[in-house]
């Protein structure tokens, strides 16, 4: 077989498609909690969160499990308590509160996966 420039400009261009897939791939496995650690999962999807909405923070929201739940706990920079709360051991779901107003509630793997692909 001979090669021939077209060939080249070809197998370079499939070269940086399959390193771009790879590099998007790392980058969503980077922002992803280890598996099984749920608390990082809790903590970094909440803080997503805050930040999404705009909250100012002055205590982040440090995660402690107990009692069969995660509950979360920091300020706002106005003083504001925030408070966040996930059921079971290994939660699918959770719930946002800054002073007792409901910031979010739902899917924790979907605030992850959203802020992966920003």
């Amino acid at each position: 077989m001979t090669f021939t420039p077209a060939m080249g400009v070809v197998l370079g261009g499939a070269g940086l498609l399959a390193l771009s897939a790879c590099a998007v791939t790392t980058q969503v496995d980077a922002l992803q909690p280890v598996a099984g650690d749920a608390v990082t999962g809790v903590t970094v999807a909440a803080a997503d969160v805050l930040i999404s909405q705009g909250v100012a923070i002055k205590v982040v929201p440090v995660c402690r499990f107990g009692s069969g739940r995660y509950v979360c706990s920091g300020e706002t920079m106005s003083g504001d308590k925030i408070r966040i709360t996930a059921e079971g051991e290994d939660p699918q779901t959770m719930r946002v509160m800054v002073a007792d107003e409901p910031v979010y509630t739902g899917s924790i793997d979907e605030v992850l996966t959203r802020a992966a692909r920003r």
